[in-house]
């Protein structure tokens, strides 16, 4: 059993007991009595969960109650589910395709997360797990996203988190990134080779929903041997039309270009490693 945080799972047990229609109104004495915590405790945890919004406090009647927060949560979750179920059968189709897994990813955050995958056919393949965050930097699948950013969020992240070399073949120059921005949106697809993981390429187009920037990307994975530079015009063709079914399913417009050939699926020169103000070496 993984190690669990206390004051997480005292926490827990508060909100789960709040939930329960019974006692959905409770106060101090009785929540520290029922989840049998210290008064003390219990009252830090209780203002904590006040703070961000997770509870709500009646000074009059002194009592707790489940707060909005909790409903703004939970309205997000049940989006992002509905999403994979409506998205699914696309990425299946798009996996049965090209015979190589198939991911849904979304931005979370400075990160970006596996919301849903889909296996390939062949024996030999690359995977990565349901709920594993990656860097936005981290190749095609956060460059399908990073690509609609504006400059100043862009320049804020890379000065926060820097754009690390994971790979001999990673991008971490600014110029060369910004470039590589530039053919996502004229393309409508985003292409990696070996640039996160050694002998994993990746090719990624971004998901619009309704009224915002992208916040979804649809990807193929495969190993350097199955997904190769020759085949990546093919797949890039099958992703982006994916990518286009799915922003329709999900009834947003599609801005991620296209129509364009296909340009060398070769990474750019590097004049440099970027690296944030911060970090600069003393001169």
């Amino acid at each position: 059993m993984p190690y669990l945080v206390p004051a997480i799972v005292n926490s827990m047990a508060i909100l789960t007991y709040l939930k329960d229609p019974e006692h959905s109104g409770a106060g101090l004495s009785e929540i520290a009595g029922a989840v049998s915590i210290p008064t003390s405790t219990c009252l830090n945890l209780l203002r904590t969960l006040v703070h961000f919004g997770l509870l709500s406090f009646d000074a009059n009647t002194k009592q707790y109650r489940l707060g909005w927060a909790l409903f703004e949560l939970g309205s997000r979750a049940a989006d992002h589910l509905s999403h994979v179920e409506v998205l699914r059968p696309h990425l299946s189709a798009l996996a049965k395709n090209l015979g190589v897994t198939c991911v849904l990813g979304r931005e979370v955050g400075p990160r970006l997360m596996i919301i849903d995958k889909v296996e390939g056919s062949d024996d030999l393949r690359a995977t990565t797990s349901v709920g594993q965050y990656h860097p936005m930097t981290s190749g095609a699948v956060g460059r399908a996203i990073l690509a609609y950013w504006k400059d100043a969020d862009l320049l804020s992240h890379l000065e926060e988190h820097g754009l690390p070399r994971f790979t001999e073949t990673s991008i971490t120059d600014l110029d060369a990134l910004r470039r590589m921005l530039g053919d996502v949106r004229r393309l409508g697809y985003a292409v990696s080779l070996e640039e996160y993981y050694g002998g994993i390429n990746a090719v990624a187009s971004p998901v619009f929903e309704p009224r915002k920037p992208p916040q979804m990307v649809v990807a193929s994975l495969g190993l350097a041997s199955v997904l190769t530079a020759d085949r990546i015009p093919e797949v890039a063709r099958h992703v982006r039309q994916t990518a286009i079914k799915m922003t329709a399913a999900l009834g947003g417009e599609w801005l991620g270009g296209g129509d364009q050939p296909h340009r060398s699926a070769t990474r750019p020169d590097q004049p440099r490693e970027y690296r944030p103000p911060r970090l600069r070496d003393p001169q």
